[in-house]
């Protein structure tokens, strides 16, 4: 992380779905997955791959999801000194799918936000949004939904907008 420039660059700059493995500190299984980390640059800024550096840096400990997150977005703040830093893991552990629960496609979540990411919901969630992945669908979830008032059946269509988080309606008489 030696390595930062300085920059005329005043805007959110992220590199996301960077993979990681790492090994459960409490059970001494592994967990992997992927790291999104943002940073609104400031005055200096450090190339993208130095964000992946630190990510496996910290991932290459025995450690647990939440330290990691945190170890990672404090590490980039004391570095680089930029405006905010935010972090993001999703991560599966075998720990859950071979032992206890048995749940084979659960993941969890885990955020560090400081700075502008932590103060300003409007920077936090530019970065949030920007980190989703793209869905073939247009960004909508579709969830069809049948009911019957007063005897008629009427499909009800709602649409999860995943830009705006807002669910759509559109009822359709079926009678």
């Amino acid at each position: 992380m030696a390595r930062t420039f300085s920059v005329a660059y005043d805007e959110m700059v992220i590199v996301k779905d960077i993979e990681f493995f790492s090994l459960c500190e409490h059970h001494l299984l592994p967990f992997f997955g992927k790291a999104h980390v943002g940073l609104s640059a400031g005055q200096t800024c450090s190339r993208a791959q130095q964000d992946a550096r630190v990510v496996n840096m910290f991932a290459r400990r025995l450690q647990i999801q939440e330290r990691l997150t945190s170890q990672i977005a404090k590490s980039i703040e004391e570095k680089i000194a930029p405006q905010g830093v935010g972090v993001i893991i999703e991560a599966r552990h075998l720990c859950m799918q071979m032992r206890g629960v048995e749940k084979q496609h659960g993941s969890a979540v885990t955020s560090a936000m400081l700075g502008a990411f932590r103060h300003n919901k409007q920077t936090r969630d530019e970065f949030l949004a920007l980190i989703r992945p793209e869905r073939a669908d247009g960004g909508q979830t579709i969830l069809s939904v049948q009911f019957f008032p007063n005897s008629r059946p009427v499909k009800s269509i709602l649409a999860l907008d995943s830009y705006s988080s807002s669910w759509l309606r559109s009822g359709i008489n079926t009678a």
